[in-house]
């Protein structure tokens, strides 16, 4: 059968080598879960669908076919919901993260006291396999609070779930993505971008389908054991690389302004006090460490996929912020095309003309 690309516009064929297989995605509703749980209903899996608020699914409702999936509600800390959603299941995703701390989650409660529930049922319940995702940077000796409890998440994965899958993404981008989407809503509004710490910092985007396929190629593997994957892209670029591409993307005129550490730091403190912080303390630490896969763990050549460059994706879903609306882009390649056709014509009449 033949698909498209959730919100982008290349298509693929996904055989139904999953048929058969009941598949849990916990928190599979955010932007990386629809691409993930995409790619499983083509390839006829059964789903469910562990979110906290049953209506942050309903986008998901129509990929699948009749009976094919199933959106619950369970927080991953409670073991009794969880136990109920995860039995009978063939293979566990979690997906579960978060990138700062609120008053109603925080780190611990959900990287390392969640990771260790659900490591913990998939043990005790007959489940064949548990792929975790964490993220690159994770160290038991970060002092980044963000950094630590990835790690100590994952060492309780490994502990109750000795043959787990570990993912570390470098920055997920696609259509719904967060990160690329917000700097463009910031480009429309402000003259003036800023970069934390001058914008040097490193980081190898991967787009979301290809961290959907890999996803799909170890499930497919006979015998799961356990093993750490970096994903990143085939790119290598930093901040300030990243924010003249999108810019150059949306057609604006911008200022990228190098904002200092200890101003970043300020900011992020005072910001954090906000009910939903769009800069925390932990996200400007984060900021000044490279976020690129180590090639010493094994990535996306051990699955044999080769990852989209991010100018293959990124103007796809940015057109939307160009001037003039989206299609603007086309409408100017259209008219330029036009004006060539005219120009060439033009020559050829006067071409004619000298030669008579």
């Amino acid at each position: 059968m033949i698909i498209r690309y959730i919100g982008c516009i290349m298509t693929t064929f996904i055989s139904a080598d999953l048929q058969g297989r009941i598949i849990t995605v916990i928190g599979g509703s955010g932007f990386l879960g629809r691409y993930i749980v995409g790619r499983l209903l083509k390839a006829g899996a059964s789903v469910r669908v562990l979110v906290r608020n049953i209506e942050s699914a309903g986008h998901l409702k129509p990929l699948a076919s009749p009976n094919q999936l199933i959106i619950l509600s369970a927080n991953i800390t409670d073991e009794r919901a969880m136990r109920l959603a995860i039995k009978g299941s063939d293979d566990v995703i979690n997906l579960v993260g978060i990138i700062a701390e609120t008053i109603g989650q925080k780190f611990k409660k959900t990287h390392i006291e969640g990771a260790e529930n659900v490591a913990k049922i998939c043990s005790q319940t007959g489940v064949k396999r548990l792929i975790h995702f964490s993220a690159i940077g994770a160290s038991e000796n970060s002092n980044i609070k963000y950094a630590k409890s990835k790690a100590l998440g994952e060492a309780q994965v490994n502990k109750f779930f000795p043959d787990a899958i570990i993912i570390r993404p470098s920055l997920v981008f696609g259509p719904h993505d967060h990160f690329f989407n917000m700097m463009a809503r910031i480009a429309l509004v402000s003259p003036i971008i800023p970069l934390i710490g001058g914008g040097d910092t490193r980081f190898q985007p991967i787009y979301a389908g290809d961290v959907a396929v890999a996803v799909h190629h170890l499930l497919l593997e006979k015998k799961p054991k356990h093993k750490i994957y970096e994903l990143g892209g085939p790119d290598i670029v930093t901040m300030k690389e990243m924010m003249r591409i999108m810019i150059g993307e949306i057609g604006y005129s911008r200022i990228l302004l190098s904002v200092p550490l200890w101003l970043s730091l300020v900011m992020g403190r005072f910001l954090s006090l906000l009910p939903k912080p769009p800069l925390t303390v932990e996200q400007v630490r984060l900021l000044q460490q490279d976020n690129i896969a180590d090639n010493r763990v094994a990535g996306l050549a051990e699955l044999g996929i080769q990852p989209q460059t991010l100018g293959s994706i990124l103007p796809s879903y940015m057109d939307a912020y160009c001037k003039g609306g989206r299609y603007a882009s086309l409408r100017h390649h259209y008219h330029s095309q036009l004006l060539s056709q005219e120009v060439t014509e033009d020559k050829k009449i006067i071409e004619a003309n000298k030669i008579e």
